[in-house]
């Protein structure tokens, strides 16, 4: 590799060609944490006269005063914190987390007051027809009254609307906070509604920054080629074993390579680990990263490695600044664990326009290791497990609010990449799939790739639906179920059994156990590859049940093949 020079990082003011927004429906799609410090402070005065609690409720936008009148608790809203006479906290994590649990509980409340079932635990043993006859009376006692409720309670109507109006006043004035309302729905009771403020990118952008210098600064490895630095396991709290850095190395390289590229761009390169491995089957290799000490590592890596050096260089640079590369130059770019660690939608919408900008068209943007968010409950919740080695739901729940409260990296609901195309045009799919790879660790489970086609003439996969459990009832029905396929078919609710793993505390969330077994991702890959039947993964939706979707398209040869026998001689 040569040489290509070196630039401080971010030296370039603004070279991006138009100013792109953060759509608005991104909002929903991001976990956002929140340290509710500053908060608990400005509301550490006496309550207002009546008044016996205080519920702070995080939202994405303030809901109208319609909604706002009818909501008695917050059962789905974020509940930060809960201030009462005495005064108690509650975490709005475990809220998150037990969902499914809360409502099974309201319901068990319900059953007990109106005499159903002498106490809540036996909520198990009403029948189906009593059961419905219950979730329909809770829903007729929990829905608006005509008339729109007491209108003496509105804030800014009653005696004491403007001390309401003054408590929102306090909020907004806040720095963490953007919006706010406070509303009264019973005499006794208070909700404040808080938007967050934005954080500023370039605080956490220069936060991690600091992180990894430090990181890297230690003295180099054994071996350049497989430097896992800073990889290090939630649930062990060690550093990830050569073998399993392989597995997961093996996933991201074959992604990489399923679209047989000659130019290749790893952008965020860290110590080379996938660079190092993909530059020995390609024409053109170009590695970033903003770290001075990994990108003079990884030069001095590649001089020591046998075989043919590619063209191209490692340079110094961050991802939302690529302007010492070449514009739609590279058949694949590839953003792989770095997303995580962007300081906000803000500076993802700038990685996205820098990266998408290098990809020639027609080729593609791999965003790789992407934290998801519908798995944010589960991953905690199963680290909190296997940290405090007791399956308390109490103490189990408690730790994993905390440890989402604590998260400060970029999650993301992968609903917000399939939206993509509205905000960038040139792109001509997206495609979300779970992580490739024999592994089973937090980087399989609860992360997922995406593959972003520029330009082109891409066509989304597509064709009937079908189900896992009924249309084709487990990995023993598939090959007669491949064998006789003769169109393009989705299958939905594919279950994983990597998740096996996490079956305790998917338990603990309330998550339904399969009643029909399931099939790894790469290995119905591999079982339809040996049938003539190309197999397209789907995660663009998932949940904490780890299932998938899976495009099953037979090729045109096999189809043809088929035929011949069919034909009568």
């Amino acid at each position: 590799m040569t040489n290509q020079g070196d630039r401080t990082p971010g030296s370039r003011v603004d070279s991006i060609s138009r100013v792109l927004e953060v759509p608005p429906s991104w909002a929903s799609l991001v976990h956002r944490p929140f340290d509710p410090t500053e908060l608990r402070a400005a509301l550490s005065g006496p309550l207002p006269p009546g008044a016996k609690s205080l519920a702070v409720v995080l939202v994405d936008v303030l809901p109208d005063q319609d909604v706002q009148r009818h909501i008695t608790g917050v059962p789905e809203p974020v509940c930060v914190f809960y201030l009462s006479e005495p005064q108690e906290e509650f975490s709005f994590a475990r809220l998150r987390a037990r969902r499914g649990a809360d409502r099974l509980s309201a319901l068990a409340d319900a059953a007990t007051r109106l005499g159903l079932i002498e106490s809540p635990d036996r909520i198990g043993s009403l029948d189906a027809a009593a059961m419905r006859e219950l979730i329909a009376t809770v829903k007729r006692e929990a829905a608006p009254r005509s008339g729109g409720g007491d209108p003496k309670l509105r804030a800014g109507s009653s005696p004491g609307g403007d001390l309401l109006k003054g408590l929102a006043e306090l909020l907004k004035a806040l720095p963490s906070v953007r919006d706010a309302a406070v509303f009264r729905p019973t005499p006794e009771r208070l909700v404040a509604f808080v938007v967050p403020a934005e954080p500023d990118p370039s605080v956490a952008d220069a936060a991690w920054q600091e992180l990894w210098d430090e990181v890297y600064s230690g003295p180099d490895c054994d071996d350049l080629s497989l430097d896992t630095t800073g990889w290090t396991s939630s649930f062990t709290q060690e550093r990830y074993s050569d073998a399993e850095m392989v597995k997961w190395l093996d996933g991201t390289v074959r992604r990489v390579l399923s679209y047989e590229p000659q130019s290749f761009l790893d952008v965020g390169c860290g110590t080379g680990l996938v660079l190092l491995r993909v530059g020995r089957e390609v024409a053109t290799c170009w590695g970033v990263d903003p770290s001075p000490h990994v990108v003079d590592q990884v030069r001095r890596a590649w001089q020591a490695l046998d075989g043919r050096a590619p063209e191209g260089g490692v340079v110094l640079g961050a991802g939302e600044d690529l302007s010492d590369v070449p514009d739609g130059q590279f058949d694949v770019v590839l953003v792989n664990s770095v997303i995580q660690y962007l300081g906000g939608t803000r500076t993802l919408l700038r990685v996205l326009e820098e990266t998408i900008r290098r990809v020639r068209p027609g080729g593609h943007l791999i965003l790789g290791d992407i934290r998801s968010l519908p798995l944010l409950s589960l991953f905690h919740t199963s680290v909190a497990l296997r940290h405090l080695g007791s399956s308390d739901p109490a103490a189990v729940a408690g730790l994993a609010a905390q440890r989402i409260s604590r998260d400060r990296e970029l999650v993301l609901d992968p609903r917000l990449f399939v939206s993509l195309p509205q905000v960038f045009p040139q792109i001509s799919d997206v495609r979300v799939q779970p992580r490739i790879g024999t592994g089973v660790d937090e980087m399989t489970l609860f992360r997922y790739d995406v593959t972003v086609r520029v330009g082109g003439h891409a066509k989304a996969p597509s064709g009937s639906e079908r189900s896992w459990g009924w249309d084709v009832c487990g990995p023993d029905d598939l090959r007669e179920f491949l064998s006789r396929l003769d169109e393009p078919v989705r299958i939905a609710d594919i279950p994983n059994p990597r998740y096996g793993v996490v079956a305790a505390a998917q338990r603990m969330l309330g998550v339904e156990t399969d009643p029909v077994p399931g099939l790894h991702p790469d290995d119905l890959i591999e079982f339809g590859a040996g049938l003539g039947v190309e197999v397209v993964t789907d995660w663009s939706v998932h949940d904490a049940s780890g299932r998938y979707a899976a495009y099953l398209i037979p090729r045109r040869d096999t189809l043809a093949s088929r035929d011949h026998e069919e034909r009568p001689s």
